[in-house]
């Protein structure tokens, strides 16, 4: 009787994957997400600063369903990008996330538009009146 309710539990309480590896976010992406920008969940307290450019990828998949290959980018790490293009290791594992650019675009053009706005003004001269108006 153990056995089976220890069965029955244990199918249950198996663990589900949470996250997503960096081919699941990539494959979703016009041409592999080549040129984007991901980063993985554990360098979040560094801001997003630290984070891979992909350059390119080999996709070995023959079922759709799997997302596999291999992703070479240049690493960003706390600003300072790596001038050479290496491997990104693990791509497999669950905690990739895509860094988002227009968030950056949209809070620096939000900020500009919270700076004081300096304007000119011209004094301009009043109107004349013609008082030799033809009839």
């Amino acid at each position: 009787m153990t056995t089976i309710l220890r069965d029955i539990v244990g199918k249950a309480t198996k663990k589900i994957p949470n996250g997503k590896n960096l081919f699941d976010l990539m494959f979703k992406e016009r041409n592999y997400g080549i040129g984007n920008k991901f980063s993985r969940k554990t360098w979040r307290h560094w801001g997003d600063s630290s984070y891979w450019t992909v350059t390119r990828v080999v996709p070995t998949t023959i079922l759709p369903a799997q997302n596999r290959g291999k992703a070479w980018g240049k690493l960003t790490w706390r600003g300072v990008t790596d001038t050479e293009e290496t491997e990104i290791r693990g791509v497999h594992k669950r905690e990739w996330r895509q860094v988002n650019q227009d968030a950056k675009l949209s809070s620096t053009s939000a900020s500009q538009d919270m700076s004081p706005k300096t304007t000119t003004t011209e004094t301009a001269s009043p109107p004349t009146t013609d008082t030799t108006a033809k009839v």
